[in-house]
């Protein structure tokens, strides 16, 4: 059994937070040109349901949940948990005591590559978890883990540190890297969309960049 753990990825401003929790994934999609983007089967186990966090990358192996139950004990108030599952089918890598612990340390989020269970339960509480679905048996506790290294989740790699988002149409990583230009690009085309929306209520239903291509 090992454990590999590498250094505390440091926590966004509340203010960048605040900002992008404002903004819908498709919006910052469109502001990554569709980069970003995780597997469209992760989504959340109940609707309605925003999140926006720094993260803190798990990387589980051999159907695995030591690096989960690892992770919970270490991330600080803020973090979201990543998880690397791998597309695991044959079990869950977590359910509602470790998600119930998780709510109690201050964690934001979690987003699995993988399987939870316990969903009765995991609805009713209080915290934003995107998963692939969900399967009764649990994870082993022994096999290897790392802590806060590179990984990919849902087919995007994503950095301990990146600007993780989700809403009911999915999750996306945003770069730390490049959280300031996605900003401002997506609240670009928020503008953009309002204007749209306003010229279709007043009955301008084509757009002058299609009636240019007619």
């Amino acid at each position: 059994m090992e454990l590999k753990t590498h250094a505390m990825p440091l926590l966004l401003s509340s203010e960048m937070i605040e900002e992008f929790s404002q903004l819908s994934t498709t919006l910052i999609s469109d502001a990554m040109a569709g980069t970003g983007v995780m597997d469209y089967k992760i989504k959340s186990i109940k609707p309605g349901v925003k999140l926006a966090g720094t993260a803190f990358t798990v990387d589980t192996k051999e159907g695995s949940a030591l690096a989960v139950i690892a992770a919970v004990a270490l991330a600080q108030q803020g973090h979201i948990l990543v998880i690397s599952g791998k597309g695991e089918a044959s079990n869950a890598v977590i359910g509602d005591m470790l998600v119930k612990t998780a709510l109690k340390s201050g964690i934001s989020g979690i987003v699995v590559d993988g399987l939870v269970r316990d969903v009765s339960v995991l609805r009713d509480m209080d915290m934003p978890l995107f998963a692939i679905g969900a399967v009764p048996s649990a994870a082993k506790k022994n096999g290897h883990g790392e802590l806060n290294s590179p990984i990919v989740c849902g087919g995007i790699s994503v950095k301990p540190g990146d600007l993780i988002v989700g809403d009911d149409d999915g999750v996306v990583v945003v770069p730390s890297h490049a959280m300031y230009d996605v900003l401002l690009a997506a609240k670009a085309k928020l503008a953009s969309e309002e204007q749209r929306i306003q010229d279709i209520d007043n009955g301008l239903l084509v757009p002058e960049w299609l009636k240019k291509l007619l």
